[in-house]
């Protein structure tokens, strides 16, 4: 086996990033750094989320198709279910069946990748958990007019459990009740100019779709609660220096939304001015700061309003062309903040990415943002525009913000990579506090909801042989707070771990066998808040074995 270095992690995602423009990184709550584990494949998803298969080049015109097909039979000793209006947990035999397809590649006129997976699931003895679940992810631009008009696509769908406490996919399984169909699709004709080295221009409109879906509940009051949707239309336009003014630059941007939908997007909008200048101290240190004003209003049952002057002062260093660390402190969306974006590479087969962030929105806007701040490369991992560092847009752990509200989320992730010949190590933690702002519910309290949770995961793979691959990931964390409800009657706060090893055989060039196990506590969790209950925990096993077919 040939393994690359990972010297290109910023590379990927930049052409995207260039094509895109500044504008498509919305402010607010920007997604975590980290990747998604895919157990049975650990080697091959850190190869492509760092770049280690070169992607296509530009100018290239090379397109690649891939399609594969996984067969596998799942027992779970820990069904989720509903019985009564209560909780329970079942066993049961689980067949699944994942057909996938991807398409990637560089043209004058298109430059994309979209990658489409759907499982079909199916409960041998509890059929009303049969489903569906969705899997896409898709990232284009095509040039209408070189050098002036262009139009970006951005597409999402994906599962993801409401009450938390599950680990990274494919570790452990997810039932249709418990389940939220999260999808977000977007637009954005844009018109980019440049003044030749004196200044550059653009204007543009988004028009967004972004929805939580979780009609397959068995519970039609927790679908009412979760289920949430908005369509949002934005215009921007930004002036900007070029060359001519050297290590000086300087930025004015305006920016204003409408919004139609659920909860506090109903009738919700927002307009945005700012200037931003950049000074080089060196060739590796850039000074910076902005000065603006917003605006911003929030429909439903109780409205919401911020009418503030923004500011910001920080400093970006690249002190290597694989890193980048930028650090500021400024006055955003109603409070002031410390804000990190940091990705660090101490030596070519290491990477550490950190990032810190807070914003004002309901769920769905959330999630909006993510997606609008990430593009997907070549190798359909999903990467920040500006970085190129993988990211993750839904998160298993973290319960799903209900009652449709606004909330105020501060978040932290830290993660690292080392890469040996025949061994992968990562390391990564995330913290996550939302305070409920607003209540999307007539009557109920506005800090009814709110939630703090932390976790930490920690996994190894191992190259057995060429053929024969190994490895295991340990993960713990807690949720706490008010918005946590109750989990087999313990209150406010609830810890969970996951022990899961595997292994994968080549048995040839395009068809491989993989066999898991997981331990978990979830969904009834360690009891860590003070109080007594008359249940137990009880432990979760998942055992898997799959089949996997490339074409």
């Amino acid at each position: 086996m040939r393994h690359l270095r990972p010297a290109g992690i910023l590379a990927a995602g930049i052409g995207a990033w260039a094509a895109c423009g500044a504008t498509a990184r919305a402010q607010g709550l920007l997604p975590p750094t980290g990747v998604d584990t895919r157990v049975g494949d650990l080697r091959g998803y850190f190869e492509q989320a760092f770049g280690q298969v070169v992607p296509p080049e530009a100018g290239t015109h090379a397109w690649n198709y891939s399609a594969s097909l996984d067969v596998s039979e799942t027992y779970d000793t820990g069904v989720p279910i509903s019985s009564g209006g209560n909780n329970q947990q079942a066993h049961d035999f689980i067949t699944r069946i994942t057909p996938s397809v991807g398409v990637t590649g560089d043209s004058a006129r298109l430059v994309g990748s979209l990658f489409y997976g759907p499982s079909a699931n199916i409960y041998l003895y509890h059929g009303n958990q049969n489903n569906i679940a969705q899997n896409l992810n898709g990232a284009a631009t095509i040039t209408v007019i070189p050098d002036f008009f262009f139009v970006d696509l951005r597409a999402f769908a994906g599962e993801q459990s409401i009450t938390g406490y599950n680990g990274p996919a494919s570790t452990n399984t997810v039932s249709s009740s418990n389940e939220a169909l999260t999808t977000s699709f977007s637009i954005s004709p844009t018109l980019r100019h440049s003044f030749s080295t004196l200044a550059s221009a653009e204007l543009g409109y988004t028009l967004s779709r972004t929805a939580y879906d979780a009609n397959n509940a068995v519970a039609s009051s927790t679908a009412a609660q979760v289920n949430q949707n908005f369509t949002s239309q934005q215009e921007n336009a930004i002036l900007s220096t070029g060359e001519d003014f050297g290590q000086f630059s300087d930025s004015l941007s305006a920016n204003a939304t409408q919004s139609s939908g659920t909860g506090p997007q109903s009738g919700a909008y927002s307009y945005n001015y700012s200037n931003s200048v950049s000074y080089a101290v060196t060739r590796t240190l850039f000074a910076n700061g902005s000065i603006g004003h917003e605006t911003y209003y929030y429909g439903g049952p109780t409205p919401y309003s911020i009418s503030d002057v923004t500011w910001n002062i920080g400093a970006r260093w690249t002190p290597n062309p694989d890193s980048s660390i930028s650090v500021g402190y400024g006055h955003q969306q109603g409070n002031s903040s410390f804000n990190m974006d940091a990705t660090y590479a101490a030596t070519a087969d290491t990477r550490i990415y950190a990032r810190y962030s807070q914003g004002v929105g309901s769920q769905s806007q959330n999630l909006q943002t993510a997606v609008a701040s990430t593009t997907v490369n070549s190798n359909g991992v999903t990467v920040d525009r500006t970085t190129g560092q993988p990211v993750v847009l839904t998160n298993n752990f973290f319960l799903i913000q209900t009652q449709n509200s606004l909330f105020r989320t501060s978040s932290f992730s830290v993660s690292g990579v080392l890469l040996w010949p025949r061994d992968i190590f990562n390391v990564s933690a995330q913290y996550q506090q939302s305070t409920q702002l607003t209540s999307g519910v007539v009557g109920v309290p506005a800090s009814s909801n709110s939630s703090t949770g932390t976790y930490a995961t920690f996994s190894w793979s191992h190259d057995v042989s060429d053929d024969l691959h190994t490895n295991a990931l340990i993960q713990y964390g807690v949720n706490s707070g008010s918005g946590t409800g109750t989990v087999n009657g313990n209150q406010s706060a609830q810890g969970s771990f996951l022990l899961n090893i595997g292994m994968t055989y080549s048995i040839s060039d395009t068809v491989s066998t993989s066999a898991q196990l997981t331990y978990t506590t979830e969904p009834t969790g360690i009891l860590t808040a003070t109080g007594t209950t008359s249940n137990t925990s009880e432990a979760r096993v998942i055992a898997v074995v799959s089949l996997h077919k490339n074409f």
